[in-house]
C-alpha cells in the first residue's frame, strides 16, 4: 500500500487541487496537512471548499481566520442545507434535486470556479 507521502507526490501533475473542509475547529488539522502537501509537491491552483457553512458564529469565526490564511487563494462555500441530504437519499445530485435552490446555486458556482481555475469555460 502507498504511504501518505507517496500519495501526496502524485499531485505534482495537477493543475487544480480542490481541498474540502468543514468550518469547524475539528477540521483544521487535516486542512493544514493537505495545504502543506499541496504547497510541498505542487504548483497547482487551490480551490478551498468550505462545506456546511452557516450563519452561526463558529462558521463566521472560522471563515475570518481562514481568509487571513488563504490570502488571494480561492475560497468558496457550500451552505449547510437539507437539500444535500435529500438529494443523496434520492440518489441524484443537488442540482437535479432542486435546480433553483441555494445548495444547487452554490454547487454550480463551485463547478464554475474549478473550471475557470483549470482554464475551462464556465458551464
Amino acid at each position: 500500500a502507498a504511504t501518505e507521502e507517496e500519495e501526496f507526490r502524485k499531485i505534482y501533475k495537477f493543475d487544480v487541487v480542490v481541498i474540502p473542509t468543514r468550518t469547524t475547529s475539528r477540521d483544521i488539522e487535516p486542512l493544514m496537512r493537505m495545504r502543506k502537501a499541496v504547497f510541498k509537491h505542487s504548483r497547482a491552483k487551490i480551490v478551498y471548499v468550505m462545506n456546511g457553512w452557516n450563519r452561526f458564529k463558529a462558521s463566521r469565526d472560522f471563515m475570518e481566520w481562514f481568509q487571513g490564511l488563504a490570502g488571494d487563494q480561492t475560497v468558496v462555500t457550500l451552505p449547510q442545507s437539507e437539500a444535500f441530504v435529500q438529494a443523496g437519499a434520492a440518489g441524484v445530485s443537488v442540482v437535479e434535486f432542486d435546480r433553483r435552490g441555494k445548495a444547487a446555486r452554490a454547487t454550480r458556482a463551485l463547478v464554475d470556479t474549478v473550471r475557470e481555475a483549470a482554464g475551462f469555460p464556465r458551464e
